[in-house]
């Protein structure tokens, strides 16, 4: 028995493309075992230390934490550890982006840790020379989305999500999951490949992505030694879980929607769960023995797929490792340091890992035993012969899972006895001819349900989808029908996919896309240029005729099937010259031909601004196809929303930093209900509602409108309920400050609607005060008033906001002073005209260069709200 705390690593990558545009500052430094995370705005520092710190920000420095390095580290140790006959599990966290699959997968030519573990697993096994030792090697694979679990190596799953059973025989299992038997890295690189065929396919037809999902690679290696003196068998198992969780951004998410986000939807509600298993454990950790014996917290298991799965790896029978995945850029400080604590507190964990070794014919002896029993109960109608006592038929249901997976697996104990009497040559072309078989069933599953040709090396014009290259379609057919229909050859779903979208005909080897009838007349656009549905699109145009394919061009079905016409021939002899399969190619051609998303650029604008128009405009044209999807989404739920693109002048950070942003109009429908009047989101409130509202469709389109409608009663995210407005801004100059000077007293200046129309006036002191409160007289000021790396203190007094129209009668003022961690919020005042707040408040600020650029250039914006009638 090996008593361990889950082991950390907190891997760093480099600034992305984004980033490197944005020039965004570093926030993130490593030492050694050292992690220091610096707050952007405060400058303040935060200190943590790990079992692994790798630096991968900067290739080719001296520090810099290669795929070699990180492997050498994390992937030797949980093979040693499996080889030993302990359970393993390797989990990645952090945010979409922060390059989770880049360390646990990899990219092209720097494979990651799970295809480098597995290829060194077989060099060990195929290394083995001692005759009396065989190993046996099987693999499952499973994706967890919105608290559904899909079987990757299962085409047909004949029931929306397995179940998560336990047995005292078996553990944690999933009722119904695939097991492959495996002889070779290149057969796994081939079931995962077939897995992820799968998983794109789900994921393309809902226009998901892979970093809203978690996947589960489960690989069980059992070793079997024979004692030659008795001629008995033992066998040492590991399991080993290799874990790529979803992106943890949406939980860090702030506003109304975020925190819906949060409660209600089942992807976040894994992770919450992960988090709060993690939490309890941890603080479990800290207390002794017999505290932990008798305390009555009890590890919340159960609140998700997630964490029931991940039962043995975290506080149970296994050795553990989590990867936690961070971003330098400031600008994603406060994910970084959410993922950093967790994983501080995720490394309090203790493990209680054993070998997991036992004699062959004991291991098949309890499991004949275990069947008996079970098939008794269940032949007695479900009356538990040890007590008399009635089974429920929850339970019932339970043993009768648990009884066929005890049957398989005693089928594979005998058949590995019996296997053993054979020589090595027969027992691998017997798993080889199995495996093969599988596969072809799969194959064949994927062409009968989706029109997938997969594996299969075409030599005529096909259709390629460039979100995941192995996934071709035939045109060999006179006509080949598109659509959502499960009558088109080739299934493609999604919200804008029309049942029957298009068609390709092949007149002699001349291939030509047809759009149907419904796709044109759903290609017509509103005033705001987002097509109403029905999208199609070739190399960036609208297709709303008959068009000739021509070897490269691109195909564009709905908002999220990205296709390309591929012709074996023509790329021979086009050579180097030939297309390549470039997704990103496709998304920017698109676009860029996006005409209803360009600005007019102004005769003088300066190469700022236009450098700010271009920023808009890639804004817009990203935003366009989300536009698309919840307009459609929103018709198919009966809802007379639409949502459309707005820009805003924001000056709520002053008026040198004020900026023109994005955001999102909702505007009512003649008969809805639900909104008076027209409303503007920002865009990751938009985002967070687009994620429920896939969620919602995807319910409609698996189970019906009525299960539909009651998943949105829980969390709709067509639901814009009355909220508090910010009607006015008022600016203050802080230049005088730097002098020990105070601002007023009682200095009048004006409230400024969005539009820069005058509103009233706001009266406001702010004066330089000690840390309890004195106000500092200009003659008694400190030498070190505003010195860098001190902390001053200021009292900002807001007296009264006068001049105000009738119909503002509950207001409030907000500010957050540059400097200050805290944002300060005045009483509500319900008074007409003349509002007299009288607030007083004693504001701490870290003096850092920064702050006092900010008091030289800047200005503190007091925000004057309206709030809504309770």
């Amino acid at each position: 028995m090996s008593s361990d705390t889950v082991q950390i690593a907190v891997r760093m990558r480099p600034f992305n493309a984004r980033e490197k545009k944005l020039k965004t500052a570093k926030c993130v430094d490593m030492v050694g075992q050292m992690c220091t995370v610096t707050d952007p705005e405060s400058g303040k520092e935060r200190q943590f230390s790990f079992n692994y710190c790798y630096d991968s920000f900067e290739p080719g420095s001296e520090n810099f934490a290669s795929q070699e390095i990180v492997f050498h580290d994390l992937g030797t140790s949980y093979l040693e550890n499996a080889w030993k006959g302990y359970n393993c599990s390797i989990f990645a966290y952090g945010q979409t982006g922060a390059g989770k699959s880049y360390s646990m997968t990899g990219a092209p030519g720097q494979p990651g840790i799970i295809p480098r573990g597995l290829a060194e697993m077989f060099r060990r096994i195929d290394a083995n020379d001692d005759p009396d030792l065989s190993f046996r090697v099987e693999v499952s694979y499973l994706e967890i989305y919105m608290e559904k679990i899909r079987d990757l190596f299962n085409p047909k799953q004949a029931v929306p999500s397995l179940k998560v059973r336990e047995s005292p025989k078996l553990g944690i299992f999933v009722e119904g999951l695939k097991k492959k038997e495996v002889g070779s890295y290149a057969d796994v690189e081939r079931l995962m490949e077939m897995g992820n065929t799968l998983r794109t396919v789900a994921q393309t037809n809902m226009n998901a992505t892979s970093s809203r999902s978690h996947s589960v690679l489960t690989v069980l290696l059992t070793q079997t030694r024979i004692d030659q003196e008795s001629m008995t068998a033992s066998d040492m198992t590991s399991k080993i879980n290799l874990i790529d969780l979803a992106g943890s951004e949406r939980q860090n998410k702030t506003g109304a929607s975020g925190q819906r986000l949060k409660e209600g939807s089942a992807i976040n509600q894994s992770l919450t769960a992960l988090g709060n298993v993690i939490e309890t454990l941890a603080d479990l950790s800290q207390l002794d023995e017999a505290k932990r014996a008798h305390s009555k917290r009890v590890v919340p298991y159960r609140d998700s797929k997630l964490t029931r799965i991940l039962q043995e790896s975290l506080g149970g029978n296994a050795k553990t490792i989590m990867v936690a995945a961070i971003s330098p850029a400031a600008d994603n400080f406060p994910e970084t340091l959410s993922t950093l604590r967790y994983a501080n507190r995720a490394s309090k964990i203790q493990n209680v890992a054993v070998i997991n070794e036992s004699p062959n014919e004991k291991v098949i002896r309890e499991l004949k035993e275990e069947v008996t029993r079970l098939r008794e109960m269940l032949a007695t109608g479900g009356i538990d012969v040890s007590t008399g006592e009635p089974v429920e038929a929850a339970k019932s249901a339970e043993m009768e899972a648990e009884l066929l997976a005890l049957r398989e697996q005693l089928s594979k104990q005998s058949e590995f006895i019996q296997m053993m009497g054979l020589t090595a040559e027969d027992r691998e072309a017997f798993k080889s001819r199995r495996l093969a078989a599988d596969m072809e069933e799969m194959e064949g599953d994927l062409r009968e349900l989706h029109g997938i040709d997969f594996g299969v090396e075409m030599t005529t014009p096909h259709l390629v989808n460039l979100n995941n290259v192995s996934l071709a379609y035939s045109l060999d057919a006179s006509q080949t029908s598109l659509g959502r229909s499960h009558n088109c050859d080739i299934v493609l779903g999604g919200v804008l996919v029309q049942p029957e979208h298009c068609s390709i005909t092949n007149e002699g080897g001349v291939y030509t896309v047809v759009p149907s009838s419904a796709t044109v007349a759903a290609q017509s656009r509103d005033a705001g240029g987002i097509s109403r549905g029905g999208v199609l699109f070739l190399n960036g145009e609208l297709v709303v005729e008959p068009v000739q394919l021509a070897f490269g061009d691109r195909l564009v079905v709905g908002n999220n099937h990205y296709l390309m016409f591929e012709d074996p021939a023509a790329r021979e002899t086009a050579g180097d010259a030939a297309p390549v399969f470039d997704i990103m190619a496709a998304v920017n051609e698109l676009r860029t031909k996006d005409t209803s998303a360009k600005i007019e650029a102004e005769a003088d604008e300066t190469e700022d601004e236009s450098t700010l128009r271009e920023a808009l405009e890639r804004s817009l044209a990203d935003v366009r196809p989300a536009l698309r999807e919840a307009n459609a989404i929103a018709r198919a739920m009966g809802r007379s929303l639409t949502f459309e693109s707005a820009f805003v002048y924001d000056m709520s950070a002053g008026v040198a930093s004020a900026a023109t942003t994005l955001n999102v109009k909702v505007v009512p429908g003649s008969d809805d209900s639900t909104l008076d009047e027209p409303r503007t989101v920002t865009l990751d409130d938009f985002e967070n509602r687009l994620d429920r509202m896939k969620d919602v469709y995807h319910t409609l389109q698996e189970y019906g409108a009525d299960v539909a409608a009651k998943e949105c009663a829980l969390d709709d995210p067509f639901h814009f309920p009355p909220e508090d407005e910010r009607f006015g801004l008022a600016h203050v100059l802080l230049l005088a400050l730097t002098e020990g000077i105070p601002v007023g007293p009682a200095m009048t200046t004006p409230i400024w609607d969005g539009d820069g129309g005058y509103l009233g006036t706001l009266q406001i002191s702010i004066w330089p005060a000690t840390a309890d409160g004195a106000v500092i007289e200009y003659s008694e000021l400190p030498e070190d008033w505003l010195l860098p790396g001190t902390t001053a203190h200021v009292i900002v007094a807001l007296e009264s906001v006068t001049g105000l129209a009738a119909d503002h009668t509950d207001i409030y003022l907000a500010y957050t002073f540059p400097g200050a961690a805290e944002r300060v919020v005045t009483p509500l005042s319900s008074q007409v005209v003349t509002h007299d707040f009288d607030h007083e408040a004693l504001v701490p600020v870290k003096v850092t260069e920064s702050l006092l650029e900010a008091f030289m250039q800047g200005e503190l914006v007091v925000e004057v709200w309206s709030a809504v009638e309770a």
